[in-house]
């Protein structure tokens, strides 16, 4: 991806001056950066979510476990 910006940088820049491209190719540099710290803070939220959703299934599951022998040690009374 980042080749990717540099590349298009480089090309609309195709008319003006080498310190004009590297400052263009700098921003584009410092937009690639924010875009992947986003990126990065969007799955650390997503990793985080699926984990609070399994430690979830987890307890209900013990849960149910609990229950099911609570109810045998009832019946058998």
């Amino acid at each position: 991806m980042f080749m990717t910006v540099l590349l298009i940088g480089c090309s609309l820049t195709n008319s003006t001056s080498i310190v004009e491209n590297a400052k263009i190719t700098r921003e584009l540099a410092e937009v690639v950066a924010e875009f992947s710290t986003a990126t990065s803070e969007c799955l650390t939220t997503i990793k985080e979510a699926f984990n609070a959703v399994g430690n979830a299934i987890i307890k209900t599951h013990n849960k149910q476990i609990l229950l099911e022998k609570r109810i045998e040690q009832l019946e058998a009374k």
